[in-house]
């Protein structure tokens, strides 16, 4: 028995003291989680953090550029767009990065529908956040110019305001229970 430890022993100390950097690289990234291999993995991981970042970017890009066009008078478009790529989350430009990155892998179908629902349900959340901004901002601009002639319609303004606001995120929860 002390022999056949012995051999075992050289066997296996033969096989890890050989190996270069390159080889222990290649072990590693062929080593198969769920049915992928550590460098799909990585793969997906690093094109999701470099996607996310240029999506973040890009906001950030818009922000800056419609700034400048939305404190011009005449651009009230412009400040529309402005107001709304501002209210654009964080988690809804990473779960759109974690949802396309997830196409380097072969995922399960239950793991590959549980990020298709929470995609889903960010994608619903920030359309509510986008309709919320706009019917608020249409109603103040267009019932505005109306209060000024008549103090009746101030109440009114909010009770649409509040209207609007109750059917956005009613429906966006409906949407959601629906994809759940």
């Amino acid at each position: 028995s002390r022999r056949l430890e012995q051999k075992l022993i050289d066997l296996i100390s033969d096989r890890t003291s050989h190996r270069t950097w390159q080889e222990w690289l290649k072990l590693v990234l062929d080593y198969q989680v769920d049915g992928n291999s550590l460098g799909y993995w990585a793969g997906s991981a690093a094109s999701a953090i470099g996607l996310f970042t240029l999506l973040v970017f890009i906001r950030n890009f818009l922000i800056t550029r419609l700034q400048v066009h939305a404190e011009a008078d005449d651009a009230r478009m412009a400040a529309q767009f402005f107001a709304s790529v501002r209210r654009t989350t964080t988690f809804f430009l990473f779960m759109i990065a974690v949802f396309l990155s997830a196409f380097w892998l072969s995922l399960a179908p239950s793991t590959a529908a549980i990020l298709k629902h929470i995609t889903m349900i960010a994608l619903i959340f920030q359309a509510a956040i986008w309709l919320n901004y706009f019917f608020s901002s249409w109603i103040r601009s267009y019932l505005g110019r109306r209060a000024k002639r008549d103090a009746t319609s101030k109440g009114a303004i909010s009770i649409f305001n509040f209207v609007s606001q109750a059917m956005v995120w009613s429906i966006a929860l409906l949407l959601i229970l629906q994809n759940l």
